[in-house]
């Protein structure tokens, strides 16, 4: 299944299963957002990730969204 052109969200993408399902989606062609609370887990998953990968800080505990972030 390619994914090309599509846009994903991984909630608790920074460590774990999401970040392994992060990268399987991206694998597959993705653009990835991965959520978190924490700035330095997010900056290191989304070097991880690579292009194409960016990053919103959530607190899904909290109901509470920040901007997007971007780390080019």
């Amino acid at each position: 299944m390619a994914l090309q052109d599509q846009r994903v969200v991984v909630m608790g993408g920074t460590s774990g299963i999401g970040l392994a399902t992060a990268k399987a989606v991206r694998a597959l062609g993705a653009e990835i957002v991965v959520t978190g609370r924490d700035d330095a887990k997010l900056r290191a998953a989304t070097d991880e990730l690579g292009a194409g990968a960016t990053a919103s800080r959530v607190d899904s505990t909290r109901g509470a969204i920040e901007p997007h972030v971007r780390w080019d």
